[in-house]
C-alpha cells in the first residue's frame, strides 16, 4: 500500500474540521428555517403595518394642512370679493342719489321720466360670453306731497296704477 503523506493527511484533517462545523451549522439553519421564515414574515408584516399607519398619519396631516390653507385662501378671496361688492353698491347708491337730485331739477312729466329711464343702462355679465345692457332702474315714480304717485314708469312703459304710499300695505 501506498503511504499517504503527512501533508495530505494534514490537509484532509483540516478539510474535515472545516466541513463538519459547516455541516452542523447548515443543519441547524435548515432546521430553524421555518422559524426564521415566520420571524421574517412577522417582521415584514409589522413593518408594513407601521408604514401604513405612518402613511395614514401623514395623509391626515397633509389633508388637514391643505384644508386649512384652502379655507384661509377662500376666506381671503371672499373678503376681497365682499369689499369689491360693497364698493359697487356704494357707487350705485351715490349714482342713485345723484340721479334723484338731477330728476328733481327736471320737469315732472311722463316723457321726461321715460327718457331718463331709457338713458340709464348698465351692462350686466351673465356668464363669460353673455353681456346684456339692462335698464338701471326697473321702476321709477314721482310721488306728490300728499303721498300719492303722480308718474309711474315700470319696465320702460307708463303705468297708471298709482299707489297711495300713506297706506302701510302699499309700502
Amino acid at each position: 500500500m501506498k503511504r499517504i503523506s503527512v501533508i495530505y493527511k494534514f490537509s484532509l484533517l483540516l478539510l474535515i474540521m472545516t466541513l463538519v462545523p459547516l455541516a452542523i451549522m447548515s443543519f441547524y439553519i435548515l432546521a430553524d428555517f421555518t422559524i426564521l421564515k415566520k420571524q421574517i414574515d412577522n417582521s415584514t408584516g409589522s413593518l408594513q403595518d407601521e408604514s401604513n399607519t405612518s402613511f395614514q398619519k401623514v395623509k391626515e396631516i397633509a389633508i388637514t394642512n391643505i384644508e386649512e390653507t384652502l379655507d384661509a385662501q377662500s376666506d381671503k378671496l371672499i373678503r376681497i370679493r365682499l369689499l369689491e361688492i360693497s364698493k359697487q353698491i356704494s357707487e350705485f347708491l351715490r349714482s342713485v342719489e345723484t340721479d334723484a337730485i338731477f330728476l328733481s331739477t327736471l320737469s315732472q312729466d311722463e316723457q321726461t321720466y321715460i327718457s331718463f329711464v331709457n338713458s340709464k343702462q348698465k351692462s350686466v355679465w351673465f356668464n363669460r360670453d353673455t353681456i346684456v345692457l339692462l335698464p338701471e332702474y326697473s321702476e321709477i315714480s314721482f310721488t306728490g306731497t300728499d303721498g300719492v304717485e303722480r308718474i309711474k314708469i315700470k319696465n320702460g312703459s307708463i303705468k297708471r296704477d298709482f299707489l297711495d304710499l300713506r297706506k302701510d300695505m302699499n309700502l
